[in-house]
């Protein structure tokens, strides 16, 4: 069979559309078919293969998607009749329904979900449809295309298993565009920690900016530059942490069991943070948060001292990325047959007794942050101003508190915590709770905090906005005793916390 690409690649778009292309047609060529990419215009210093052609010739460029499917056709209708495969941004259902009448079938890649379609076979890998099982049909204007959604249908290529070096490396990638000030920023605040047992591998793309950082960065004894690789497998199975844009490596990454730290860069690399914990990423901050170089250092070295914890945690997961996603493609292509339902189930429910209280793991700290954030429980916090991902990352590893979930009927309801402070030289634990879930009653608060004044601790203290008039009840009817503000105890907490618009009570274990 005969496949033609079109796809593009630039310093603005980076070269994750023209990899994936490249990986499918070196796939399908493997298989006995014949393939071609169109490109707007050559870059003999990257994949210069005869498979890669030009649609552009001299000071020609790319105008509108009409304009290029009249030069695609003109490509095309001299080579046999064959499939037409598009990766490409600039390219919609106009130029679909243009080249469908001169090919088999159109199969259109893409990452976003608003962006209509004039297709025969629409494919996108994102994590999301991992939690949603459908897509809005409004953006197909042909009728019935076969939905190939999910990170089962991702593009890469296969693990190569060669095992972690010895000296634990961390791997810089912001993508085949990707800015290396970022890098040499991040590692100029890492430098201050001393960690002489740490190596670095900076991968540096075609059109990578900022290349005179390169040459500063090679000049270190523990960092080795990478440069126009096309098969980045062999370095990430050597790595044990990744820090990069949330391009392809999201998936390439989790295949190589590199724990990872990723960037959204693009708007085409959103995904829900719930579906990236799917398949075992946890740790995913905007392209804002690279101006907080201090921070971002201090997480890589909280990740670094936790590693073997987290490796132990992060990749228990029900979904597993594999390398065959070019192959359920090229399958779903040939085949008239393929199920239409291409979403894997792979959750299983099982019965709970109603209530049942459990620590806080690492799983959770991305819904941590999520409901303590909630507008609802802000209401009534000390803090009432949303905590950034980045300082919760940080706080996560750092904080002395024991949190708990009330789970009901298999819904989690609400997490709550306690953590010591001394106060007099004495010890107390301060208490708190915030909502999960809108679900969530007055009579499931009472049965978490019934449960948590059980433990064996001597000394509780507990903040209480003075409008919340439900907590004000039942502070009542769990034992608590309001401080009086002329207290010696009282001036102590005033100073320590913020103490404008509060009521402070105390219980004690006898009580």
């Amino acid at each position: 069979m005969n496949f033609y690409f079109r796809t593009n690649y630039n310093s603005k778009i980076g070269i994750g559309h023209y990899m994936r292309c490249y990986r499918l047609a070196n796939f399908f060529v493997r298989r006995g078919h014949k393939c071609l990419i169109y490109v707007d215009s050559l870059n003999k210093n990257f994949l210069n293969s005869p498979i890669i052609k030009n649609l552009y010739k001299g000071k020609e460029n790319f105008k509108n998607e009409l304009i290029d499917s009249i030069k695609f056709l003109n490509e095309i209708k001299r080579l046999k009749h064959g499939f037409v495969i598009v990766d490409d941004y600039r390219i919609g259902h106009l130029w679909e329904r243009k080249i469908s009448d001169y090919c088999k079938k159109i199969i259109s890649i893409d990452d976003f979900e608003n962006r209509k379609h004039y297709t025969d076979i629409y494919i996108n890998q994102k994590t999301k449809f991992l939690l949603e099982k459908d897509i809005d049909k409004k953006i197909f204007l042909k009728k019935k295309p076969l939905m190939l959604l999910g990170p089962e249908y991702s593009i890469i290529d296969k693990s190569e298993n060669i095992g972690k070096n010895r000296k634990f490396t961390i791997i810089f990638n912001f993508g085949g565009s990707g800015d290396i000030k970022h890098c040499y920023d991040i590692l100029k605040e890492i430098k201050k920690y001393k960690l002489d047992k740490m190596q670095f591998i900076i991968i540096v793309g075609p059109l990578s900016k900022s290349l005179k950082f390169v040459n500063k960065l090679s000049k270190r004894k523990n960092v080795k530059i990478v440069k126009n690789q096309i098969n980045l497998n062999r370095i990430y199975s050597k790595g044990h942490i990744f820090i990069g844009s949330a391009g392809t490596s999201v998936y390439e990454t989790i295949n190589n069991k590199l724990l990872s730290i990723l960037f959204q860069v693009s708007k085409n690399q959103s995904n829900s943070i719930e579906s990236l914990e799917k398949i075992g990423h946890h740790f995913f901050l905007d392209y804002n948060d690279l101006k907080e170089k201090k921070k971002i250092s201090k997480l890589l070295i909280n990740l670094y001292k936790n590693y073997e914890f987290l490796k132990s945690s992060v990749f228990k997961t029900n979904f597993k990325i594999d390398a065959d996603g070019k192959k359920r493609i090229l399958k779903a292509i040939i085949s008239s047959n393929l199920k239409r339902d291409n979403i894997p189930n792979n959750y299983k429910f099982v019965q709970r007794p109603n209530y049942l209280i459990r620590k806080v793991k690492f799983q959770d700290i991305n819904n941590y942050l999520d409901s303590r954030n909630n507008q609802q429980n802000r209401k009534y916090s000390f803090n009432k101003n949303k905590i950034k991902r980045l300082d919760h990352y940080n706080w996560w590893f750092e904080n002395q508190r024991s949190s708990f979930v009330l789970e009901k009927n298999n819904e989690e309801m609400l997490y709550f915590y306690h953590y010591p402070v001394l106060l007099l030289n004495k010890k107390y634990f301060v208490s708190g709770w915030f909502f999960k879930n809108e679900k969530c009653s007055i009579q499931d608060i009472l049965y978490a905090l019934n449960w948590q004044r059980k433990l064996n601790i001597k000394i509780w203290l507990s903040a209480v906005k003075k409008n919340n008039k439900v907590a004000l009840r039942y502070s009542k009817y769990l034992g608590w005793n309001k401080l009086k503000e002329d207290s010696e105890l009282f001036k102590v907490i005033k100073r320590r916390f913020t103490s404008k618009g509060f009521n402070f009570y105390l219980r004690k274990k006898n009580d």
